[in-house]
């Protein structure tokens, strides 16, 4: 009880992640007071365990993963929250299991004459319930897990999908998740995140997760919301090691820069850095099985990197075309775009980002407007030099220009004598001047001040058209 009250923070654990087929023990009727269940099996022996306590059954769980079982199926049945900040338990002879400095630990010290336990895994399903550090102030090794090797999926297999990871305070790194075996010289680790919310972390960087392994992030599903950083990555800092696959519904935003509003969602610190899309194959070391989940409608994933223009992809991260639409950018000085090539007739995708004042001075000016539709614009005025269009509206007919789209109104042609048909967006405000984010044809960013002003200095009831 003395090392108890005195732990200061942070929970190792070292996890795999398989996609391999889980015995769902979600079917079995488990007894009163059961508040975790623990599942492995090898090919000799089978094990079912329910326990009344998490320490029981997370010692039971670690002792085993250090022995030879490979594959270890996790499920709640209560809300484990660590008792004063601190987890910290111990086995039947008295010696610290499966924690360390008040976190859930894997990973850390665990070898025989072999090398490490690092190709095992840990399947956890949080089943509506939450894993909560309890930590109300910041404090040191104050994240809620510390994996140093191995692999682990979150996922919720609720109904009402309530599951979450919350309560770590780190005045360090990594809030929910501490990811860092750099100091190790052991195997690679693994996170899938399947479902359920990591929310309610606060830390230096990677409030959400902090990433500096040799290993893979793969987010599938879920949500990293209402987490804060004091400096970079308030939902995930990811670090030089390592790439992302990202595929189904994940949903990274609402993350901050403690005490500011300006978001930091998932944020890149090193240009090698890779993003992939999830896809049907098999990796090298510790995730078995890699699925083919591509992105879909609600994804959204909001994202900033260490430089001002950066490439997320390379030829293996087989993006598409629409995929660069789920994510947006943190800093709206920047912005995501997609870039296509074609080689051998194959057509394939990268994904950038971007600052506006690096894709505009390379990217081609408007050099002349010709209108399209007179009915609703009467004239305009444009200024190549600083980029300033000035279309004169119709003083009746502006609530229509809404319905139109620029596009539909004008033509726009850039100095390379082309003419392009401009993808924009429509104006938030007729009234005042209006800064478009144009895309060309040809995939080609400019960035253009719309003003719009009415026919005659003022603008009169709206009227129809047409």
């Amino acid at each position: 009880m003395f090392k108890k009250f005195f732990c200061k923070a942070l929970v190792v654990l070292a996890i795999m992640i398989t996609l391999t087929t889980l015995l769902s023990v979600s079917a079995l009727a488990v007894e009163e007071n059961t508040v975790m269940t623990v599942y492995t099996k090898d090919l000799d022996e089978e094990i079912y365990k329910e326990f009344d306590n998490f320490e029981d059954g997370w010692v039971f769980l670690i002792e085993k993963y250090t022995t030879y079982f490979d594959v270890f199926d996790v499920k709640l049945y209560a809300d484990w929250v660590a008792p004063n900040g601190c987890f910290y338990y111990t086995n039947e002879d008295g010696d610290e299991v499966g924690t360390d400095k008040g976190r859930l630990a894997v990973g850390i010290s665990w070898y025989d004459e072999g090398g490490a336990y690092d190709h095992n895994q840990i399947n956890i399903d949080l089943n509506g319930h939450k894993i909560d550090r309890n930590l109300k102030n910041p404090t040191k090794n104050g994240s809620v897990f510390l994996i140093e090797s191995g692999s682990v999926r979150i996922f919720d297999s609720s109904e009402a999908q309530t599951g979450m990871i919350t309560g770590g305070n780190n005045t360090g790194n990594g809030g929910a998740f501490l990811v860092d075996n750099g100091a190790f010289n052991i195997e690679k680790s693994a996170i899938l995140l399947d479902g359920g919310t990591i929310t309610g972390n606060y830390a230096a960087n990677g409030a959400g997760i902090y990433w500096n392994s040799d290993g893979l992030l793969i987010i599938t599903d879920g949500a990293i919301t209402g987490n804060h950083a004091t400096e970079k990555g308030g939902g995930v800092y990811f670090d030089d090691w390592g790439g992302i696959y990202i595929g189904g519904t994940p949903v990274i935003k609402d993350n901050y820069i403690k005490g500011t509003s300006k978001q930091s969602n998932l944020y890149l610190a090193d240009t090698d850095v890779v993003l992939k899309l999830t896809r049907d194959q098999d990796e090298a070391f510790n995730i078995q099985h890699i699925p083919d989940i591509p992105l879909s409608e609600g994804a959204q994933i909001g994202i900033s990197t260490i430089g001002d223009d950066e490439k997320l992809t390379d030829e293996n991260s087989l993006f598409r075309e629409e995929d660069f639409t789920y994510f947006f950018p943190d800093d709206t000085t920047h912005f995501v775009r997609s870039v296509h090539s074609e080689e051998e007739g194959v057509t394939s995708y990268d994904l950038y980002y971007t600052s506006w004042q690096n894709e505009n001075k390379r990217a081609p000016r408007v050099t002349n407007v010709s209108i399209k539709d007179s009915n609703l614009v009467k004239g305009f005025d444009l200024d190549p030099d600083k980029q300033i269009l000035t279309l004169t509206v119709a003083n009746n007919k502006h609530d229509y220009f809404n319905m139109m789209g620029l596009d539909k109104l004008v033509s726009l042609e850039f100095n390379d004598e082309r003419y392009y048909l401009a993808r924009v967006g429509n104006p938030l405000n007729l009234h005042e001047g209006q800064q478009y984010r144009i895309m060309a044809d040809n995939g080609t960013y400019v960035l253009l001040v719309v003003n719009i002003v009415p026919e005659g200095g003022k603008w009169a009831d709206a009227q129809d058209p047409y």
